[in-house]
């Protein structure tokens, strides 16, 4: 705890202060792996926590990077198992799945991302259509109520045409001005 909180104060201005934390993190896991056996401790799994935080909540650029940042820091920190049978065969296999699960996580942030801009897109797309639609159904609506009121109003004048002619002059020429 006392090395992460000396790492945040002391944080570089042009980098995020959660991946500083991130990494102070993984030095910790690095330590814990030194401690509790080396090659043969299974705390090295504890690595994959940061590699998926780090994809699911940060840019998915870092991602790769803090992959390969557990993969030296687990190398660094069973350095001293070197010389046991399979030593290597254990860092080259953990490596390789540190990768793995690396560009996995970015691959599936990067597919969530492509589909929230997709969804957000056609909630415009939606928006507009529904905005058009009732325009469309205004005009309609008030287009109809205007034809209707003609053709009324022509029946009217049909009707008092044969009544008396100069009332149905009269309205028609209301009627068109």
């Amino acid at each position: 705890v006392a090395l992460r909180t000396s790492l945040v104060l002391w944080l570089p201005r042009w980098l995020e202060r959660g991946l500083w934390l991130l990494l102070s993190d993984m030095i910790l896991l690095a330590v814990g792996v030194y401690f509790t056996g080396g090659i043969q401790s299974d705390l090295y799994l504890a690595f994959f926590v940061p590699i998926v935080a780090c994809g699911l909540a940060y840019r998915v650029r870092f991602t790769l990077l803090v992959a390969f940042a557990a993969a030296l820091l687990h190398l660094v920190a069973t350095w001293h198992d070197r010389f046991e049978p399979h030593y290597w065969e254990y860092v080259a296999t953990r490596t390789f799945f540190f990768t793995v699960v690396g560009w996995l996580v970015s691959f599936i942030a990067r597919g969530e991302e492509a589909r929230r801009q997709r969804e957000s897109a056609l909630k415009q797309e939606l928006a507009v259509a529904q905005e058009r639609a009732r325009i469309a159904s205004e005009l309609h609506d008030s287009a109809g109520n205007a034809l209707v009121a003609a053709i009324q109003h022509a029946q009217l004048c049909q009707h008092l045409l044969s009544k008396s002619p100069e009332q149905a002059r009269e309205q028609l020429n209301e009627h068109i001005s």
